[in-house]
């Protein structure tokens, strides 16, 4: 699909750019509806006066963090909270109740 259709994917304009890739450092390419979800949630909390908590999971290196960080500049703007916590399967000493108390802790 991206030889295809290449302007679809990384590029803002093929004869702009000369055919090469124009990666932003910092966006967040299709992520769009997870993006929209947590915003919607947001708006919810606020407009609603109810609250809501809102897990991100997913395998190793999909972008969870980054996902988080891409809509973390518009929930404080707003005067919201976002909190953050990793857990790692990894260590023994770390089960996921505790990295959800350690996050909420940092409130």
């Amino acid at each position: 699909l991206l030889l295809n259709d290449p302007d679809r994917f990384l590029f803002d304009s093929v004869a702009e750019q000369g055919g090469s890739l124009n990666i932003r450092p910092g966006k967040l390419y299709g992520r769009e509806k997870e993006t929209a979800l947590i915003t919607d949630a947001f708006y919810r909390v606020s407009t609603s006066g109810e609250s809501e908590i809102l897990l991100v999971d997913g395998f190793s290196g999909c972008g969870k963090s980054k996902l988080i960080q891409s809509v973390i500049g518009q929930v404080n703007f707003a005067g919201g909270y976002v909190i953050q916590g990793k857990f790692d399967e990894i260590a023994q000493h770390c089960s996921q109740i505790g990295v959800l108390t350690n996050a909420l802790n940092k409130l």
